[in-house]
């Protein structure tokens, strides 16, 4: 008898214990579970109605729509859509706060402008669903905006984004587990779990240490726990780059393996690219930091990509809006330092050949910085520039895409008759 009292105040205690996380999760950092996306244009999406609240970067609540997207309600047919990763997703902010909620502040009613963001839905992930995205709707949307950190494409990444795609990550669970995540603690402790939580306890070797390399997986600090974004980087960011080694991309030959780092493709379709910068895929990845000086870009790639959006924008007849807000590094004289680079350079002479609207944050946020003294990521609860869009950033990103819209609107590219 003592043994079963015993094992029921241990019970008791545990679920008491669990109670008392859930409650606190409920405040700290509350998501509801995922679920299937009936589109198929995202791994997955948030239980439709479904309450958020986060305190792990700024202090924000709202509440996903029907769809189970981060709006105040769904939008059958929407104008124009965003799509992307947790940057788009905004739960770092108040709902009324991100991009999206004040473009349709600003245009009132004449344009509607609808959120499908979603973590860990990099723009290589959602040029591979962009297909989908379009679909889901019974009027394509007239304007698709795409979100990016990085500007560095790779034969890999084109590859993945064209033509392979992704396994799909964050899928809901069956069973008891998916019952389990029901509750909030467990819901978190399972999504620490899978962004390995348990190699922490591990024996330091040299096999769990690794960093996982594969066509499509990576952990990202950019997207909450839990969450991958879907590629590597090619020789980017590590302290070997940064004292000098090369940074080679890979190349586009009919033999590539996905392991292979270096081509002897035709000279022709690689630029030289001096003090190229790895624009990381991560929000929280610190930017201006030169790497090696001698690294190759692969014109194919780029071209690869930019065609495969520009086929898109003619099958649908819509347009595509790429929108890149770069991650500064704050000097020790107070100034602030942007990555400037010749995958930048790469990137938008490909989206002006081929007729992608391009909009680059960077002259923006440096100008926001110096004249209002704000930065674009980054909260005073953890670390200025790092981390997700803050206010100040939405609202940045927000004026410069409703410029670009405005003028196209002018210029009758929104027409639904173009």
């Amino acid at each position: 008898m003592k043994i079963l009292k015993c094992f029921i105040k241990i019970i008791g205690a545990g679920l008491l214990a669990i109670g008392i996380l859930s409650l606190l999760m409920c405040v700290y950092s509350l998501l509801p579970a995922h679920v299937e996306n009936p589109d198929g244009n995202t791994d997955y999406v948030w239980s439709p109605d479904g309450i958020w609240m986060k305190m792990t970067e700024g202090i924000s609540w709202g509440k996903f729509d029907a769809r189970g997207y981060n709006n105040a309600e769904a939008i059958e047919d929407p104008d124009i859509v965003a799509v992307g990763s947790s940057q788009v997703e905004a739960t770092n902010v108040l709902q009324e706060q991100n991009f999206v909620s004040l473009l349709n502040d600003k245009f009132d009613g004449t344009y509607s402008v609808y959120n499908m963001g979603i973590s860990a839905h990099n723009f290589f992930k959602t040029c591979w669903y962009l297909p989908q995205t379009l679909e889901a709707f019974e009027t394509t949307p007239k304007v698709i905006i795409m979100e990016t950190d990085t500007l560095l494409i790779t034969s890999k990444r084109a590859k993945l984004a064209t033509v392979k795609g992704f396994r799909k990550k964050g899928l809901p669970a069956s069973g008891a587990v998916g019952v389990l995540q029901q509750i909030p603690f467990l819901r978190r402790l399972n999504q620490q779990e899978e962004s390995g939580l348990v190699q922490l306890f591990l024996p330091d070797t040299e096999e769990n240490s690794k960093t996982e390399t594969s066509d499509e997986d990576t952990q990202t600090a950019g997207d909450s726990a839990g969450e991958t974004a879907e590629e590597t980087q090619t020789a980017e960011t590590s302290a070997d780059e940064a004292s000098g080694e090369k940074v080679q991309t890979v190349g586009d030959s009919a033999g590539e393996t996905a392991e292979e780092t270096q081509t002897a493709g035709d000279p022709a379709d690689e630029v030289s690219a001096e003090n190229v910068q790895t624009d990381g895929d991560s929000a929280a990845e610190t930017s201006g930091s030169a790497t090696g000086s001698s690294g190759k870009l692969s014109r194919k790639a780029y071209n690869r990509v930019f065609k495969y959006l520009a086929s898109l924008e003619k099958t649908y007849n819509t347009q595509i809006v790429i929108f890149y807000h770069p991650t500064g590094t704050l000097q020790e004289d107070g100034s602030i330092q942007f990555p400037d680079s010749r995958s930048k350079e790469m990137f938008s002479d490909t989206a002006e050949k081929y007729d992608i609207t391009f909009v680059d944050m960077t002259d923006a946020f440096e100008t926001m910085y110096e004249t209002e003294h704000h930065v674009a990521h980054g909260f005073v609860t953890g670390e200025l520039e790092s981390g997700h869009l803050n206010v100040y950033g939405h609202a940045a990103i927000a004026e410069e895409l409703y410029t670009t819209l405005q003028n196209m609107a002018e210029n009758g590219e929104l027409d639904a008759d173009r």
